[in-house]
């Protein structure tokens, strides 16, 4: 899906492209007789950046899924404003003879500087919150886990009996902290072991065996969050 998208924007970024060229070749050969330092100072800087610009967009629509997308973002952005800036100073020295051109070389290598420093930026911390939301997914599988597994065991019950206790473990799993710690690995092995007692109960319709290992099941859910309340005022 993304290197179909990027295709469609490589095609605009091409047309794009073209119509610079025919500005600064056409136009720009009208306004002055000779394509002097200063066109050239302009043209090339301008197509560094579109060239940037199409790097950019290759390393963003060719990330990883849609959050690694949602992160770089701000990476076309930073690039498109650095293209329009280098545009409109490029432009100016493209089309209007006899401007100095170390003028024009320094504008332009400011500009561009500045647009990689703001993207080396934008690609940092993106980077950052990317390892954390991945983190945060780690942290949070296991109950995740659970709460998936318990929704399919109140979907397995039979019985009234089997499916009042199975949405107790549901709702009291649903609404437990979801964040993990290493702290809860002996608690959340129990809760695992626990949990696989329940689900066979359930699964044999054993409402009484199911009923007694759900007491035992909550109470080290409940155990747990007081753990994780404990974790975080520490923290």
């Amino acid at each position: 899906m993304m290197k179909k998208v990027f295709g469609y924007y490589s095609a605009g970024w091409f047309i794009s492209l073209v119509l610079f060229h025919i500005i600064a070749f056409v136009i720009g050969g009208q306004l002055r007789q000779e394509f002097d330092a200063g066109f050239w100072i302009g043209y090339i800087f301008i197509l560094v950046a579109f060239l940037g610009l199409l790097l950019v967009a290759y390393k963003v629509l060719n990330g990883e899924g849609s959050r690694k997308l949602f992160y770089r973002i701000p990476l076309m952005r930073i690039s498109k404003i650095g293209l329009v800036i280098t545009l409109i100073v490029g432009s100016v020295f493209v089309t209007v003879p006899g401007l100095p051109a170390w003028v024009g070389a320094i504008l332009c290598l400011l500009i561009m500087v500045l647009n990689v420093i703001a993207l080396l930026k934008a690609s940092a911390a993106a980077e950052v919150v990317g390892e954390i939301d991945n983190k945060i997914q780690t942290q949070t599988a296991f109950m995740r886990a659970l709460t998936v597994e318990s929704q399919n065991l109140l979907a397995r019950s039979a019985t009234p009996e089997l499916r009042k206790v199975a949405e107790l473990v549901y709702e009291t799993v649903r609404y437990s902290d979801p964040m993990s710690h290493d702290a809860l690995s002996g608690i959340e092995a129990q809760i695992s072991l626990r949990f696989s007692a329940f689900e066979t109960a359930v699964t044999k319709q054993d409402g009484e065996t199911a009923t007694a290992i759900a007491a035992e099941l909550l109470a080290l859910l409940n155990a747990r969050s007081g753990k994780c309340k404990m974790l975080k005022t520490q923290i």
